[in-house]
């Protein structure tokens, strides 16, 4: 498998999450499957070829590496070949001002996300659950950036 993507899918159809969150009043939730971004850095985590890292030095590790040094370069190899070109570090123009206080009727925050058709960038806040099942017909909110500030007057 050479596609993050498809690593993700397969993860989540066979049931893998990240952890189990405990709440206040006792009930134990497990929360969504593996995304992107977790096994980004799972596949580029060096503790599993034996090293450690502290700020920008790299150390011998106390524990045996359970990957090849070998293998390890060439999933790193791999992911920077499929990386996108970045114009800019943060590769963000106009960023979404309400991310991370916006929620939807169950409670979970909507995601800041963005489309770009014939050079125009189309902003959206949308349900977690939208984008995690990307390809999959799912529910959700998908709320234009634009009408939302202005709604809230901050466009």
């Amino acid at each position: 498998m050479k596609s993050v993507r498809d690593l993700v899918d397969e993860g989540a159809s066979e049931g893998l999450s990240t952890r189990l969150r405990q709440r206040k009043d006792g009930s134990v939730t497990v929360t969504m499957p593996f995304g992107r971004g977790n096994l980004y850095h799972l596949l580029s985590n060096q503790i599993y070829i034996g090293k450690i890292r502290h700020k920008d030095q790299v150390y011998d590790g106390e524990r045996e590496p359970i990957v090849t040094a070998a293998m390890f370069q060439e999933a790193q190899a791999l992911l920077a070949s499929q990386a996108p070109r970045r114009r800019s570090h943060s590769n963000v123009s106009q960023p979404h001002l309400l991310t991370g206080l916006l929620y939807h009727e169950a409670g979970e925050k909507l995601r800041s996300v963005h489309a770009n058709k014939q050079g125009v960038r189309y902003r959206y806040y949308v349900s977690k659950q939208f984008v995690d099942r990307r390809r999959n017909e799912s529910e959700g909110w998908r709320l234009p950036a634009q009408a939302v500030n202005r709604q809230l007057s901050i466009a």
